[in-house]
């Protein structure tokens, strides 16, 4: 008889070689993120606490799993766009300081 081992990403797994097939738990589906309190909260809050890092602590934390993924890439996505209007609006300055 093989033993069932549940792993740490919510899968279910067998310690028999020959059974490789995983399945989700219903129970871990049900209470997502009951491991990890910071997930927990609305993505607000998390991407106002994500905004006290540095884009590139921000840019690691993405492998955590598939949800801070998506806050991450959102919080740099944001930033990315700030630089861009930014820089549009220097060069719009530079430009207006032109002579004709």
């Amino acid at each position: 008889m093989a033993a069932v081992v549940e792993r740490v990403d919510g899968c279910v797994g067998s310690l028999d070689p020959d059974a490789v097939s995983l399945r989700q738990t219903s129970s871990l589906q049900e209470q997502p993120h009951q491991n990890n309190p910071l997930l927990g909260l609305p993505i607000v809050a998390i991407e106002t606490i994500l905004n006290f890092l540095s884009y590139d602590e921000i840019s690691m934390l993405r492998s955590v799993c598939k949800r801070m993924d998506m806050i991450c890439q959102r919080v740099l996505n944001q930033g990315f766009l700030k630089v861009e209007r930014y820089h549009s609006l220097c060069q719009r300055q530079v430009k207006a300081q032109l002579p004709r």
